[in-house]
């Protein structure tokens, strides 16, 4: 059986956004019209909205929270929001190991069983193979660096907070477009993204 697959796409900017759900033939299936935040990795698009819309067509929802460690929607945090939250640690990102690396989150015990299986080559057990996997397992040293980075990451969050407060109080709004905060978004600001003629 050929599974469905549908994908949540980006159209547009600034204070009017769109986010488009499609089918596998890039037919349009939903559109979601976001005004007053810049729709992009960088900020929330109606991620209750988006939910609804995949329960009502029985799909799960993949978050990218590749750039969001620490921020919060709604009292919730990122990576909690779909069956599976996908991060980053590449050494840019806000929680940062020395090399590549990234972690899942998932409150699914089958999908948590399953991704620690593929990562290690599929082995069920030393001597069981269930799957064919691969090995993309965080080697120990980029794991350690991130436990120890984890500590850090509520102070470096204040300071890029501190920082985009900064660039608001510069920044002319009759020229640069920047997006505000919604009331009940807590922004880690990875990036400060601005939009400018």
């Amino acid at each position: 059986m050929i599974e469905k697959k549908y994908i949540i796409g980006i159209d547009g900017g600034g204070t009017n956004t769109v986010g488009v759900l499609f089918d596998q033939k890039g037919q349009t299936i939903y559109r979601i019209v976001s005004s007053g935040s810049n729709l992009s990795i960088y900020k929330s698009l109606a991620i209750n909205r988006i939910n609804k819309i995949a329960s009502k067509y029985e799909l799960p929802v993949v978050e990218d929270a590749a750039q969001a460690a620490g921020s919060l929607f709604g009292g919730r945090p990122s990576g909690s929001w779909g069956k599976v939250g996908c991060f980053s640690a590449h050494p840019l990102k806000n929680l940062n190991a020395c090399g590549d690396a990234g972690f899942i989150t998932t409150n699914d015990s089958n999908i948590a069983r399953k991704v620690g299986m593929i990562r290690n080559h599929g082995l069920m057990s030393r001597e069981s193979v269930g799957k064919f996997g691969q090995v993309s397992r965080m080697d120990a040293i980029q794991a350690a660096i991130l436990r120890y980075r984890l500590l850090g990451l509520e102070n470096v969050v204040k300071r890029r907070q501190t920082n985009a407060s900064i660039y608001r109080s510069i920044l002319d709004p009759e020229v640069v477009f920047h997006s505000p905060d919604a009331p009940d978004e807590f922004n880690t600001w990875h990036t400060f993204v601005i939009q400018v003629d």
